[in-house]
């Protein structure tokens, strides 16, 4: 799998230059597809990235001796050693992306010991360029063979087929070397091949025309052949429920993707099944994890990217119909409600999200959730949920005090952090808004019910004629040091919420915005203008982020301390390997003390907002990045 993923980055990451016709993936790709990754027309997303705010900041002169560093150290000690391993020159490559580049996922089968196993496939159209991919392929194999490296050769039809037969150890051992840390120290698992024994993967690789094919599974050459020949075997094209989503989503897009959920579907029935591995007795079923969260209406999952002058749209769509929605997509289903900025938010935040979910049917949905998927744990929930309190009334009903006060309205904003030290950094003075039809009695339900976040008894101080609440709660570990981290929550009614915060002073400011005379987050030039773009600021979910303003001060604290990266980037979900992260080898690429002043480039910064919209038929999430003023013509 990591085989794959390593050659298709490789293909992506060199630019085209020119253009001419396109051939259609979905037409040449079999119906049976699982997933398709493609850029229709490669030098046309390439002239687009180039317009691109980040890609312009990365060509900014001033950025040179960053930008210049990391190259240098990429190119020397990744792509000059995989290009020796595999005795070729990826430059020599670079040239032939004109056209599409796509990568599908064509199939899953089962492997030995029941391990799963997915056939892949990339497409490279290269235009005009048809005698030099043949002279590539020419050269390919006789470098290959010069070197003593095994080769198998075949016919498909009237295409030659090349099958090379690689190393794992030939791949790992540049990243090796670049990268300290990638090499897994991990014990073998049960089956691996003895010490000393190098898994093979066999990668083949043909040419239809303009077209450059390389994968894993020649039997998909075919597939492509007979699609290219316009024959009977039904492409993906040809599925009404791809067509209908490439017809409103995928259209004249830079770049998109589309997913079969249902086959993942399959795949953990036969997980589940006898088939597979011999299941754990006490993890529960993967298939029953689907049905529980509600995952097994979803359809398929697709996103597409566009881009024209005014700005950046990404945008990700679930087709998981209305009538079928449960679990974790009935709690994602918004109800078209204003998710606008309310008047207090003022223009200086950061950051700002408004979701306008029913408290009481989200908490429903979890616990239908809990109780499909895990009895023991809803039995839990429940007999906490009982008992939360009564040691300070007896006749307190957390569910119906808590539960029965929730409203239908979310709202979370932050504040520029206080200063550039990385403990402010990652705790920026911000403000949860909870919707409440009786917001007192959504406090006093919160302040008997503490116990459940700390042993403490809670404080409470008069503020501005309101009561603040305080409550330290349990330590948790820090982000960036891994030292438990003593927090307090402070909340208070006030309004039509209750407004909670782990910060003193960020709530005190909330409960003075009667008093504010400032501009309004609403009033931010350009801002109305981006909602449109994203489906508007009725649809029940909205937020937005000053860019500019979250990145200045990391800018600033990176560049003072290069150890504020080295936490950024130990922020890793992978697993150490080899007692070192596989982060440490790009850290010593990233030199921080090398970037310029943050006003040097702050032009390239704006800010980026998002929306989403559910429909009968699915649910979209929208995300558009304006242009920067001082990029525009």
């Amino acid at each position: 799998m990591k085989l794959h993923l390593v050659l298709s980055a490789l293909l992506l990451c060199v630019p085209p230059l020119a253009r001419g016709a396109v051939t259609s993936a979905e037409r040449l790709l079999p119906a049976d597809t699982a997933a398709i990754v493609t850029v229709p027309d490669w030098a046309k997303a390439t002239a687009a990235w180039k317009d691109f705010s980040m890609a312009q900041l990365w060509r900014d002169p001033a950025m040179r001796k960053f930008t210049e560093k990391f190259e240098t150290r990429f190119k020397a000690e990744v792509i000059a050693p995989l290009e020796k391993e595999l005795g070729v020159k990826l430059s020599d490559y670079a040239e032939l992306l004109q056209g599409q580049v796509t990568y599908a996922i064509t199939g899953f089968q089962r492997g030995e010991k029941g391990a799963g196993q997915s056939s892949w496939l990339v497409l490279l159209d290269s235009r005009d360029k048809t005698e030099q991919v043949r002279k590539n392929l020419a050269e390919l194999k006789k470098k290959w063979l010069e070197n003593g490296k095994p080769l198998k050769t075949d016919r498909v039809r009237d295409m030659e087929i090349i099958t090379l037969v690689i190393s794992s150890e030939d791949l790992k051992r540049p990243f090796e070397k670049a990268l300290p840390g990638f090499k897994s120290t991990k014990p073998d698992p049960e089956g691996a091949p003895a010490k000393g024994a190098e898994k093979k993967h066999e990668i083949s690789v043909g040419q239809l025309g303009s077209l450059l094919l390389v994968g894993n599974n020649p039997k998909d050459f075919e597939k492509v052949l007979i699609g290219h020949a316009g024959g009977l075997l039904p492409v993906l094209a040809d599925r009404p429920e791809f067509e209908s989503i490439y017809n409103s989503l995928f259209r004249d897009s830079l770049a998109f993707g589309w997913a079969n959920f249902q086959v993942i579907n399959d795949l953990l029935a036969q997980e589940s099944g006898d088939g597979g591995r011999p299941a754990n007795p006490l993890a529960p079923k993967p298939e029953k994890m689907m049905q529980a969260f509600g995952l097994n209406a979803l359809k398929s999952i697709s996103f597409s990217l566009n881009h024209s002058p005014d700005g950046t749209l990404g945008t990700v769509y679930l087709d998981a119909p209305e009538a079928t929605r449960k679990g974790l997509l009935k709690i994602l289903a918004m109800d078209p409600k204003e998710a606008a900025p309310p008047a207090f938010v003022a223009a200086d935040v950061v950051k700002f999200s408004r979701w306008r979910q029913d408290g009481q049917k989200a908490w429903a949905a979890i616990e239908t959730i809990l109780n499909e998927f895990s009895p023991a744990m809803a039995g839990v929930v429940k007999f906490v949920m009982e008992a939360a309190g009564k040691d300070r009334d007896p006749n307190f009903d957390l569910r119906k005090q808590l539960i029965g006060n929730l409203g239908n309205d979310l709202v979370h904003y932050e504040k520029v952090p206080r200063s550039s030290r990385l403990e402010d950094l990652n705790s920026p003075p911000a403000i949860n808004l909870i919707g409440s039809p009786k917001p007192e009695l959504l406090v006093q339900a919160l302040r008997t019910g503490s116990a459940l976040l700390s042993s403490e008894p809670v404080a409470e101080r008069e503020f501005l004629g309101r009561k603040i609440y305080s409550l330290k709660m349990i330590p948790m570990t820090g982000f960036e040091r891994g030292k438990p981290q003593a927090l307090a929550l402070h909340f208070a009614a006030s309004g039509a919420y209750v407004a909670m915060a782990t910060d003193g002073g960020a709530l005190e400011e909330y409960l003075r915005t009667g008093e504010a005379t400032g501009k309004s987050l609403r009033e931010t030039a350009g801002l109305a203008e981006a909602a449109q773009k994203v489906g508007g600021t009725d649809t029940g979910w909205f937020g937005y982020e000053n860019q500019s303003e979250s990145i200045r001060l990391s800018f600033e604290a990176m560049k003072k301390d290069p150890a504020a990266l080295d936490a950024l980037l130990s922020f890793n979900p992978l697993p150490s390997m080899g007692g070192r992260t596989v982060e440490r080898g790009f850290r010593e690429w990233l030199d921080p003390t090398l970037l310029p002043p943050f006003e040097a480039v702050a032009r390239y910064f704006h800010f980026t907002v998002f929306g989403a919209k559910t429909a009968n038929d699915g649910i979209t999430f929208r995300s558009f990045a304006p242009t920067p003023p001082a990029l525009r013509n």
